[in-house]
Formats: C-alpha cells, structure tokens, sequence
C-alpha cells in the first residue's frame, strides 16, 4: 500500500510541477461581463525608455476572450515616476512595441487600466547575488 502511495505522490508532484513550469501567466484582470481575461507574464519584466527616453517599466501581456475565441499578445508599460506616483497612464503596445493606446490609472481604483499598472508596477526583477568575494 505504501508503495502505491509514494508512487502516487511523485506522479502528483511531476504533474503539478510540470504545470507550473509550463504556466507563467498571472491573471491580473477580468471582465464579466465582455468574458475578456487580461493575463501578465512576470518573467518579461524589462527595464527600458521611451523613444523620448522617458524610464518606462514594461511587461508582456495577453488578452483573452474564450467565447470569442481571441487571444492578443501586448506590452503593457508604466513610466517610473507613475509607479512612484501610483497614477498615470498604463500605455498598451503592439507586440512589436508600436503604441496601441493608453488609460488612465489610478492606484485602488478598481477598473482594468489600475489593475494592469498595479501589475506592472509590482513585478520585481530578482536581485543579483554578489558571489565574486566568496571564491578560493
């Protein structure tokens, strides 16, 4: 019995590993009532500027609408001081980074646009461990 336990705990744990690792998707929205779901991807987080060299902090995005069958990748960005304001304009790229549109935000004012500029405002980058003092 014992057997078919461990063995069902490790086919449990592949699995659930596997589907993490195959999913790095975090829904950051939704919309009942369009049935449109907005998703980030945290690990596409890029520090970058603007073509006016505005810092920006951008993220990769997707929204989706399965009755609709439609799923459309973005970025989405939010420029540094409007993350440290926590209001602004959350500006919606094509994937190829041309401009789509933009929305106003304003940090806790629970509509879509505030919810991706939470998102985007949010994501951190790891820090970078300092190892270079602690060879031989």
């Amino acid at each position: 019995m014992w057997k078919f336990s461990f063995t069902l705990l490790v086919v449990t744990a592949f699995a659930s590993q596997t589907a993490f690792a195959q999913t790095d998707w975090v829904k950051v929205s939704s919309s009942k009532s369009s049935g449109t779901v907005w998703e980030g991807k945290p690990s596409s987080l890029e520090y970058s500027k603007t073509k006016a060299g505005v810092p920006i902090i951008v993220v990769v995005g997707r929204k989706s609408n399965t009755s609709k069958q439609e799923v459309s990748l973005q970025k989405w960005y939010v420029t540094a001081d409007d993350c440290k304001n926590k209001k602004g304009k959350v500006v919606t790229l094509k994937i190829t980074g041309e401009f789509d549109y933009e929305t106003d935000f304003v940090f806790g004012g629970d509509t879509v646009a505030t919810s991706l500029a939470e998102f985007v405002c949010g994501v951190k980058t790891p820090k970078k461990v300092d190892n270079s003092d602690k060879g031989l």
